[in-house]
């Protein structure tokens, strides 16, 4: 039986917002991160994964995350750093659609939210860690 190939979502609105947004580590100016880990089963040789597995990382920590790429370092690395990737991608994808993927997008409303998130999410991580400890 065969599997139909997917094909990586590829949208450059989407990546431009998301590197409009803080680095979701440090707050610092981000540039849109391709998080691999998300999806091991979408890519090719050469291929990266879909525009939607993207995260705001800052280029420091873009250079840090890409030595993390395998499917247990990436999800390690990104616990380390009080973030949930697949959460905050997934959070991150609904609000761009919620916001900006209607007839009178609203940038300002998007990106309100976004950061929102990205704080929660990262206190919840911290919060959750502590209780572990």
């Amino acid at each position: 039986m065969m599997i139909p190939k997917q094909t990586p979502l590829r949208d450059k609105k989407y990546l431009r917002w998301i590197a409009g947004l803080p680095c979701c580590i440090c707050g610092g100016a981000s540039q849109a991160a391709h998080v691999k880990f998300l999806q091991p089963n979408v890519r090719g040789i050469g291929q990266k994964v879909g525009d939607d597995c993207t995260l705001p990382l800052c280029p420091p920590h873009h250079l840090i995350q890409e030595e993390h790429q395998g499917n247990v370092t990436g999800r390690v690395w990104f616990r380390d750093q009080n973030v949930n990737a697949e959460y905050l991608t997934l959070a991150l994808r609904e609000i761009y659609k919620a916001f900006m993927g209607r007839d009178k997008p609203d940038a300002g409303l998007a990106q309100y939210h976004a950061e929102d998130v990205i704080r929660h999410a990262k206190r919840f991580l911290e919060n959750d860690n502590a209780d572990c400890n």
